[in-house]
């Protein structure tokens, strides 16, 4: 049972760009911004918005973004390119002209001025931004009781780091990164605690162990605090469970493409709404 308060207005953003009008393709990232759309809507009851590709203009990330205010707790993530070190491509970025795209440093300046108790930051990209050291801090658990940590101001910041996306050992190219179907699993009730509570602390845990030993060392998330923000984000105070076996073996049994999938790789296809659909294609 989730006992946030009822009152508690949860908001999120999704951006996936897979196809751009001046840039090579993304392959995966709709997919996993669409995933992750699906899991906050059904388990964690986010209002949701999902840009992609051709709606993930500059203007309209910004109305949305605008929109967050709104919150008591806000989480934007974002799959796709960067251009440069320090910039988000939209869809009609000019690799020429980065001002074109959405400034990191800004994103997350905007993000922190929000009138919003909980910010969390997503970003599914292939690098580690150059120019946000000096706006966050590195990442610790919080020390204090799960009971007293909420009341204060948190912005967290995950990144997938070099390599989350290249890394498919499981996945098609099509499908989520390892990143992005890692954060999947860990708010699935894997980065839960030994008493079911999923925080945005927790979260961060599981993907810095689990995503490095998973890929053999070769992605390397990271997470940082903002310098100022010392709370945490909770998601559940009692976590949802992982895809019984009843399930994944009635739909393996039923849908003969989904036979050799993991449990990991149906929970996604359920997250995106529709397993029966997506096991025949």
């Amino acid at each position: 049972m989730d006992h946030l308060n009822h009152s508690t207005r949860s908001l999120a953003l999704t951006i996936g760009l897979d196809g751009y009008q001046a840039l090579p393709r993304f392959p995966g990232a709709v997919r996993g911004a669409d995933a992750m759309a699906h899991l906050l809507r059904r388990l964690y009851r986010f209002e949701v918005a999902t840009l992609f590709n051709q709606q993930a203009t500059r203007g309209a990330i910004t109305r949305e973004l605008d929109r967050l205010a709104q919150a008591d707790r806000a989480i934007v993530y974002y799959a796709g390119r960067m251009v440069g070190s320090s910039t988000l491509a939209t869809y009609n970025t000019d690799p020429k002209a980065p001002t074109t795209g959405i400034a990191l440093d800004r994103l997350v300046r905007q993000l922190d001025t929000l009138p919003v108790r909980h910010v969390l930051l997503i970003l599914d990209i292939t690098r580690e931004p150059l120019n946000l050291p000096n706006l966050l801090t590195p990442f610790s658990v919080n020390p204090e009781p799960l009971a007293d940590r909420f009341e204060s101001r948190s912005r967290l910041v995950i990144g997938a780091g070099l390599n989350a996306w290249q890394s498919r050992d499981r996945w098609g190219d099509e499908d989520a990164s390892l990143f992005t179907a890692h954060v999947l699993n860990g708010l699935r009730a894997n980065a839960a605690d030994r008493d079911g509570a999923i925080t945005g602390d927790l979260l961060v845990a599981y993907l810095l162990d689990e995503l490095p030993r998973f890929s053999g060392g070769q992605a390397t998330p990271w997470a940082s605090h903002l310098s100022d923000a010392t709370g945490d984000m909770r998601f559940r105070e009692s976590a949802p469970l992982e895809l019984p076996s009843e399930v994944t073996d009635g739909l393996r049994n039923g849908f003969p493409s989904l036979r050799y999938r993991s449990v990991a790789q149906i929970a996604l296809l359920v997250d995106r709404g529709d397993p029966v659909t997506a096991g025949k294609s």
